[in-house]
């Protein structure tokens, strides 16, 4: 009888695609447990007004905020405290959401970061185009957890961004019109 020979590359052979995958997956434990070092070391440096995020996430603020509003809040002095209304917030979420967002900075402030975001500087040093480059390869990424990333972030800055009252002026908003009255009558059940 005569043997049917193998059709397949040598590089996708059984004892390759073994290796592979367990190459790949050392390399995924070890950028897991690189993230939860960094993420527990980073928990301990936080800045002195912002209770909850640290230095590397204000940082990471600095940099993409201006983006993502689209208006030169590097000059702006509204920066800082809309960093700090963005801080206090996050303060207020229930403990699993605070975890989601703890991971999400941890990764994006972390030293693998340009590996998933494309941006291998620092925040402070990356350049406008890099970090919008970064938002929309996440806006349109085709994984569906890059993109809820994404809208969270976006979320999160336009939130706070917009119910901050020194950013009214920027975006043409007078205030409410009735700041200092009660449009419903108060319920006293």
């Amino acid at each position: 009888m005569e043997k049917i020979k193998n059709n397949q590359p040598d590089n996708l052979s059984r004892r390759n695609f073994i290796r592979q995958s367990s190459l790949g997956l050392t390399l995924l434990a070890f950028s897991g447990s690189c993230s939860l070092v960094i993420s527990n070391d980073s928990q301990a440096l936080t800045t002195g007004k912002d209770a909850w995020l640290t230095r590397e996430d204000h940082a990471f603020f600095s940099a993409t905020l201006p983006v993502i509003i689209g208006a030169p809040l590097a000059e702006h002095k509204v920066l800082n405290l809309f960093i700090h209304t963005i801080d206090t917030y996050l303060k207020t979420l229930p403990p699993i959401s605070q975890q989601e967002f703890r991971d999400l900075l941890a990764l994006l402030t972390s030293p693998i970061k340009g590996a998933i975001t494309g941006v291998w500087k620092k925040w402070e040093h990356a350049s406008r185009h890099a970090i919008e480059h970064f938002l929309e390869g996440w806006r349109t990424s085709s994984l569906e957890l890059l993109k809820k990333a994404y809208g969270s972030l976006i979320n999160l800055s336009l939130m706070q961004w917009y119910g901050l009252e020194q950013s009214w002026p920027d975006i043409s908003y007078p205030g409410p019109p009735y700041k200092h009255q009660l449009i419903t009558r108060p319920n006293n059940y």
